[in-house]
């Protein structure tokens, strides 16, 4: 591997920084990008919120129409977490079976006991895959079949350098995975079809970061978004930092300048507040919502003293803090607004596990099988909400 720093100027200029400058960083220059990337992440949930008018209070009954007096409506928010998205497939599974004995219907699918659903990165593709009427077995064999294709260590292995490049002033930052074979898996799936013909006509809310970091959502329910390609929101959302390269959507409606998507995990790795807040703007009030939050499994967090020793692998476990932290805080304020009509299941695990290593699978569903009485009772607190009044 090259330890040399190349930089360009142009349009097309790319800087690029060595793993061995990665080893040499600072723990200081460690710890100021992850305050920085925290700060920043901040403001820009912020002017989110704002700029879409999504704060909880303010959406509430906006419309002004008549008091709602139907059901509690449910809603499913599913986090980010790269591969590790199988333990999130494996909880649906178990949930879907249980709700299968209980309604004696060997046919029952998860995604008919949610009226709303939304998804952040990897969760954003499960959103997507269920509302388009994908089983729990065939989401099961997008982890079992290709994650080790589309996370593919070889290809890591090749990469000597981690940096980004510019477009029309844009910084967009390079990927270490070859994007290609995601896209393919998410074509074969979705095929060209776009946001308004998904299979089931529920609501679905994605998130993204847009150039320079500003939060997005992408929506079936936004007029703006219907004729956006299924397999590319997709894409957007699961586009992580240092991961996958950023995408630009094929109807940008400006293409010489496009917007380049990357994941909603940098703002929004738990997306049960956005869901919390489209299901206000639908004049539905707070305590008519549930939402129950899923996620890809909880890591333990390293030391800021520890991330030297970790040498390049430093970046990486940076956007793991990133995406904990967004996750843990999001949580926390949900527990706050919807008390007992928030669940939220994301087991402990004790084996470290990257999003990106997909030789993990054996251990993921290991570790989903020690957590399985935790996850039980969790489960099952959840059915005694909705059927054992």
């Amino acid at each position: 591997m090259s330890s040399d720093t190349t930089t360009t100027t142009g349009p097309s200029a790319e800087t690029t920084l060595s793993l061995q400058q990665l080893e040499d960083s600072n723990i200081d220059d460690l710890c100021e990008i992850y305050n920085q990337l925290i700060e920043d992440q901040y403001e820009q949930y912020s002017t989110f919120l704002e700029e879409n008018n999504l704060s909880l209070i303010e959406t509430l009954n906006q419309s002004g129409a008549v008091p709602y007096s139907g059901d509690l409506k449910r809603g499913l928010a599913l986090s980010g977490g790269g591969v590790r998205g199988y333990i999130t497939v494996l909880i649906l599974e178990k949930l879907q079976n249980k709700l299968r004995v209980l309604k004696e219907d060997p046919t029952f699918n998860i995604v008919d006991e949610f009226d709303y659903l939304a998804g952040t990165s990897i969760g954003g593709i499960i959103a997507l895959s269920l509302a388009h009427n994908l089983s729990v077995d065939k989401l099961k064999g997008l982890f079992v079949d290709h994650a080790a294709e589309i996370f593919n260590k070889s290809t890591w292995d090749k990469i000597p350098v981690i940096g980004f490049f510019f477009e029309n002033g844009k910084r967009i930052f390079k990927g270490l995975f070859d994007v290609k074979p995601l896209e393919k898996q998410l074509q074969i799936y979705f095929e060209d079809k776009t946001l308004d013909q998904l299979a089931l006509k529920k609501p679905v809310v994605v998130t993204a970061a847009g150039s320079n970091g500003v939060p997005v959502y992408f929506s079936n329910k936004n007029k703006s978004d219907l004729n956006t390609k299924i397999w590319e929101v997709a894409r957007c959302t699961s586009a992580a930092p240092t991961y996958f390269d950023p995408h630009k959507l094929s109807n940008d409606p400006n293409p010489k300048d496009p917007i380049w998507y990357t994941d909603g995990g940098l703002f929004a790795n738990n997306p049960s507040t956005v869901l919390a807040a489209i299901m206000t703007k639908d004049g539905i009030p707070l305590e008519k919502i549930y939402i129950l939050s899923l996620g890809t499994g909880q890591v333990k967090v390293p030391k800021p003293a520890q991330l030297k020793a970790l040498g390049y692998k430093s970046i990486l476990t940076i956007l793991n803090l990133v995406m904990d932290t967004t996750f843990r805080s999001i949580d926390l304020s949900m527990q706050m607004i919807l008390a007992k009509n928030y669940l939220n299941i994301n087991p402990m695990l004790q084996t470290e596990i990257d999003m990106a290593d997909a030789s993990k699978l054996p251990e993921m569903k290991a570790e989903f099988e020690k957590n399985g009485v935790a996850i039980d009772t969790q489960l099952d607190n959840y059915i005694k909400r909705f059927y054992e009044q």
